[in-house]
């Protein structure tokens, strides 16, 4: 077991999130629609995708109202309340490029690939996966 100490001292000057703070920040553009065929990328609404749960009689939404689920939308996500289509794509842990989370967008309409890393260089399923495609 590892036990670190902080004086009071050391916590009034440095936060812990300063202390434990990434030295390298990858700055990831957020893309609202494809690069390459310019289909949005923006879904539906949340609160208009559970609403239309809750009239179909999903056992989760189905008892609850209009302002509970603005309230569960609110406390579980983060703003702007909406889906996305894109389709993220996160490599295996013995992948050569693995990365923990999404590494590849893939378009849902025109299913072209971008590298998230590379200012969404556009890219191919045999550079992503490093195997060709079966048919």
């Amino acid at each position: 077991m590892l036990l670190i100490i902080f004086s009071r001292s050391f916590l009034e000057k440095n936060t812990l999130l300063n202390f434990f703070k990434p030295q390298i920040m990858l700055k990831i553009k957020e893309t609202k629609q494809c690069p390459k065929c310019e289909s949005s990328w923006i879904g539906e609404d949340m609160f208009t995708v559970f609403k239309k749960q809750k009239e179909n009689e999903s056992p989760y939404w189905k008892h609850k109202s209009d302002e509970e689920i603005q309230k569960i939308i609110k406390e579980s996500y983060s703003p702007p309340y909406y889906f996305k289509r894109e389709i993220g794509i996160e490599l295996a842990w013995d992948h050569p490029k693995h990365y923990d989370g999404v590494s590849y967008w893939k378009c849902p309409d025109c299913e072209t690939y971008f590298d998230r890393f590379d200012n969404m260089k556009e890219t191919s399923f045999n550079e992503v996966f490093n195997c060709e495609k079966s048919t």
